[in-house]
Order: structure tokens, then sequence, then C-alpha cells
């Protein structure tokens, strides 16, 4: 929508823009017919959007539910337009529409020496008595302003600088259409799948207030649409709990409803947004009878579950909360992921949390440890055999773990370890997506989605020990998980955990467990990781009648003697940058108070055997104690 000037400005832009998507219609109107012309032009074309001056564009946007594009101006478009009116006077009338320009005046008027007289008008009308009244050698704006200048024999400048704004304009309305257009698309698939979707879809809000029901869910639990909206999903599914997936207890569940007249199998799924549970994304399907229930329950319940999910893993540090939630990310795709980390780190825990967090939750999740087995009788695991393939070969044949996790989960761990000629069948395996049993000619699809996992750098092995497009085809996405001494500030929580447990186990009297008590155990540098902390803390449940009623100080010495007096030790020197043995004494000036500190939590008031450690006389560690507090 434009006027005057403008319009040839507009006109004059189009014949560069070369671009068979972009149709534009001008139309030149004063404000008195705006709209009028609005209206007519709607009625008689297909309009996506508006493109007007700043006084047009207010107006559109304030009456026409439609995006509108001004065309902006720069504070160099109004000092191209204030060295032209400078031909005709100092005192210039600047226009503007309903509200004052963005841009600094009284920096203006310093710069250029001119004396500014801002404008503001509500209507044509406003603008005519103000330009009236005003006294000015010149006025800059729009075309409006511009004809009610001439009417005045007032010099005018238009303030649009040319070809530039208008073009700019042109292009970013097309990107919004572009933008507008994609939203409708994916709109109307998504509307398509709600409403044309055999399963009863329903979503909720955190509270579990739904939001969406499509007509499948509708047939399924007999209420129309206008009474389900806004209603809580146990008025609906009564009993059904969605308190552990706002919790984030769990991802994802599954429950049975009966009706008089059908039995359903209902599928909770959480909605997460910047780690932020928003939603419930409910599944509904009816189940044609009893036996089908029971058929579901075996197929999901055969001995191949993931046991664990992501509210399992403790930790509140910065490094384990970013691989969650990296690992998060990953789960909702169906790519390969690798998983690094060291023994004992929790690779399986991390691998079945994310198949429980996947869209394969409910499907089998399938583990299988390649270094335990020998090459021959891992490949019959892994892909089958058939009747008679081999010498002991089970009557019937045998499925593989490839076809036992068919739409699910594989977890291949130790991944290292699988043999070169192995490796070119699970390659195969992973590009063609099929499998042929040993012994067999049979071709079974399989769609599997692989989570490997290792605790050595693959990238070092090839291609002597591990195929390079196998470590390419696996690790499309990679999951790090970092070893305990990376997670100081979880060490004690996780002790703590395992220690808890233990203690229930044993019926134990449980109550508060101090953290200070526990101190010593940041001292070491766990190279078991996980499990070598748990096994520690099952240790020291069994070697204490009650924890509670220890001192620190007894808890200390019973800590030594469960992770060894010497490991302790050594951890110490290392991290205080000493590489020393028992033949060589320690240079007193590697010996710190800090370093001292450490030791004496192993050996409580006992300086002689700190002093032994150290490789010195007690009289030596005296004056180098002496010595650092003098320092100081």
């Amino acid at each position: 929508m434009t006027y005057g000037k403008l319009s040839g400005l507009i006109e004059s832009a189009l014949e560069n823009i070369k671009d068979n998507e972009i149709k534009v219609l001008v139309v030149d109107t004063n404000m008195e017919n705006l709209m009028f012309n609005i209206n007519k032009t709607m009625l008689e074309n297909d309009v996506d959007i508006f493109i007007a001056g700043s006084a047009y564009a207010e107006i559109i946007k304030s009456t026409i539910n439609k995006p509108v594009i001004k065309i902006q101006l720069s504070a160099m478009d109004y000092i191209k337009a204030i060295i032209k009116a400078k031909k005709y006077g100092n005192r210039i009338g600047f226009v503007s529409f309903h509200e004052p320009s963005s841009i600094d005046v009284k920096e203006i008027e310093n710069l250029m020496e001119v004396s500014i007289d801002k404008i503001i008008y509500e209507d044509v009308y406003d603008l005519d008595m103000k330009v009236k009244n005003c006294s000015i050698d010149v006025l800059i704006g729009a075309s409006v302003s511009n004809d009610i200048a001439n009417k005045y024999d007032i010099p005018n400048i238009l303030i649009y600088k040319g070809k530039e704004s208008v073009t700019n304009a042109i292009w970013e309305a097309k990107r919004l259409v572009m933008a507008a257009t994609e939203d409708k698309r994916k709109s109307d698939i998504y509307e398509s799948v709600l409403n044309f979707n055999p399963s009863g879809i329903i979503i909720t809000d955190e509270f579990g207030k739904i939001i969406v029901f499509n007509p499948s869910a509708q047939g399924l639990f007999n209420i129309t649409y206008d009474k389900a909206i806004g209603k809580n999903i146990n008025s609906i599914i009564n009993g059904f709990d969605i308190s552990d997936l706002v919790a984030k207890k769990t991802y994802q569940s599954e429950s049975y409803y009966e009706s008089e007249s059908k039995n359903i199998l209902i599928n909770g799924f959480s909605l997460e947004m910047n780690n932020n549970i928003v939603g419930i994304l409910i599944t509904a399907i009816a189940l044609s009878d009893k036996k089908s229930e029971t058929n579901i329950k075996k197929k999901v319940n055969i001995g191949f579950n993931a046991k664990n999910s992501f509210s399992d893993i403790i930790g509140d540090s910065q490094i384990i909360l970013k691989s969650v939630t990296k690992a998060k990310k990953y789960a909702r795709s169906n790519l390969s992921i690798l998983i690094n980390g060291e023994t004992g780190s929790g690779k399986e825990m991390f691998a079945q949390s994310i198949h429980n967090y996947s869209y394969r939750y409910n499907k089998p999740f399938v583990g299988i440890n390649c270094a335990t087995l020998p090459e021959n009788l891992l490949e019959s695991e892994l892909f089958g055999y058939a009747e008679g393939a081999f010498t002991g070969s089970k009557k019937g044949g045998k499925r593989g773990l490839f076809e036992i996790a068919n739409g699910g989960t594989i977890f291949l761990d130790e991944l290292a370890e699988i043999p070169l000629k192995l490796q070119s069948r699970l390659l195969r395996v992973i590009q063609e997506k099929e499998i042929i049993p040993i012994g067999s000619e049979e071709i079974i699809p399989v769609n599997v989605r692989i989570i490997a996992a290792t605790n050595k750098d693959l990238s070092k092995m090839i291609p002597h020990d591990f195929r390079e497009d196998l470590y390419y085809r696996l690790n499309v996405l990679q999951v790090d998980i970092p070893s305990l001494r990376d997670r100081g500030e979880d060490i004690i929580k996780l002790f703590k955990f395992f220690l808890r447990r233990a203690m229930e186990a044993k019926n134990s009297k449980i109550s508060e467990l101090e953290d200070e008590k526990f101190k010593i155990l940041e001292l070491y540098s766990w190279p078991g990781n996980i499990r070598q902390i748990r096994n520690t803390a099952e240790r020291f449940n069994l070697e204490i009648d009650n924890p509670i009623k220890f001192k620190e100080k007894d808890i200390n010495k019973l800590m030594v003697n469960v992770i060894g007096e010497e490991s302790l030790c050594n951890d110490i020197l290392l991290k205080h940058n000493i590489f020393s043995n028992d033949s060589k004494k320690i240079d007193s000036k590697l010996i710190t108070e800090r370093l001292v500190e450490d030791l004496l939590k192993i050996y409580p008031n006992q300086r002689d055997m700190v002093a032994k450690v150290l490789g010195i006389e007690r009289t030596t560690l005296w004056r180098i104690l002496k010595k650092v507090k003098e320092d100081k």
C-alpha cells in the first residue's frame, strides 16, 4: 500500500527484482481511502502480506489480520534527507505518525547545525493543522506530508532514500510469507496425522489438562471433543497417573484400560522443552480381546528389557548433566550411538536409559558383552544359526540377538573386542538392515537401533584392529561418559546412595549420613569408577555395625582399610604431582602444607606415619611445616 512519490520508487525497485515467486500488487491510495482500498484489494486478490510506509503500516496492523512489513529507515536516510532539506533553510520539520521516530534528534541537530521540529500526527486532518501552524523552512516526511506541504507552499523532501529500502522490504516480505507457508504446511500435516490416525492421540499440559483429543480418541472413549478439552485426563482414563512422567522418574509408561465394551492399551510419553516437562502425549489402541492383551504383554516382557532410565543416574556435576542432556537429545533419533567411557563408568546404564527415553522403549533391549565370547560363538549369538549348521547346534536352530532385538535396540558392549572378520558381517547388517543366520540361505530383515560402547580409542585402532568404515557407521552420534575422578562433587553422593541401598538390604537402621564424615573419599581417584565405589560402599556396610555412631576418625580408618592404604597414599602424591617410590626420598621442596593435610586425613594425628610416607624424618616434617607457616 503506497501513495504519491513512494509508488514510483516501488515500481522502480520492482524492475530489478528477478523472482518469479514474488508477485507484487502496487495500490496507490491516500489515507482517507486507505481502508476502502485495502478491503477492495483483499476481495479481488489473494493477499499474503502488506508492505507500507510508517503511517500506513500502523493503520493496517491495527485493523487487518495480516502480516505487515514496514519500510525501515536508518539514521543515514534522515541525514541524506536533511542534506537535501538544508538547501531550503535550517528550520526543518520531521513528520512521524502516532509516535516519535527512533532517531536521536539532538545529536543530528548538533551534527548538521539545524533546528528540528518534530511533528507527530494521528490522522491526516491533525497533520494538516500542525503543518499549517508550524514555523519551518522545509518539511521531511512521507508522501502524505508532502501533499500537505505543497498545499501550503512549503518545500518538502521525501524521506525514503530510494530502491534499497523498498527492495529490502520486499525480500523480507518474501521470507515471512515462505516461513508462514512452511508453518501452514506443517500444521496441515499435524492436523492430518491427528485426524486420520487410527490410534487415539491425547495431549495434556503438565497438570494433566487435555489440550488435544483426536477423533480416534473420541471413538475409543465415547466422548466428544468439546466435552474432553480442558478436562483432567483422569476424568477420561480413570486411574491414569502422570505424576512419574511429570517428575521425570520415567519418560514412558504403559497401562491397560478396561471399559464395558473394549480393552485399550495406553502409552504415555513426557514432552520436554529446555529440560522442563511441558506436557504428556498419550496414545491409545483398542485390543480386540483379552488374548490380544496377553500376547502384547508377552511380547513386551520377554526378558529383554532395559531396567534403567535417566532418573537412575546419580550426580549433580555439570559434566555428568551435560552427558545426560546430550544422551536425551540423541535418544529421540534412530541413528547409531557410540558411548565412550572408562571401565565401570556406567556405559550400559546410559545405553538402557537412551533406549527407555526413545520411541522404541516398549520394544526389546538386547545387550551383549563382545569380549566374553570367542569369535565363532559371538557370531552365532549375534546372527543366529539354522538347524544342523554345525556339530552341537540346537534342533530347530536358534534366533540371533539381532533378530530378537527387531524393532528395538541392541547394545554392543566392549565393541573394540569384536574380531575383524566379524566386523565385516556387522557392517553388512548395518548397511543392508538384514541378517543371514549361520548355515541358512534365508534373509531376515531387521529394524534395530545400535548402541555400542567402548573403553578404548577406536580411532587409534584403525586400520589394523578396527575397520574404518564400521567406525564411521557406528560413531554417528557420540556420548562421552566422564570418569568418576572428573566428577569430584558426585563422589560422596554416589557413595551414600550405594551405602544406603546396602543398609536397606541388611535391614539396618538408616538416618542422615553427614557428608563431612566421608571427605576422605574425595582424595581417591577411583580407577574402577562407579562399579568400584559401589563395591566399596557394600564392603563398608559389611565391615561396620552402625555407621551412624561412628566418629569421623573411625570412618577414616575403616575407609583406608576398605580402599587400601597404599592406593590412597599414591593417589595423594600423584595429585600433588609427586612421582616417587619407597627407595627414594621426596624432595622437601615439593612438600606443601596441603599435601601434609591430605595425608593427615589418612593418618589423623599420626605425623610419624606421614613422615614415613614422605620418606623423611619427623623432625624434618616439623621444620617444613614451621617454614610454611612462617612464609604465610
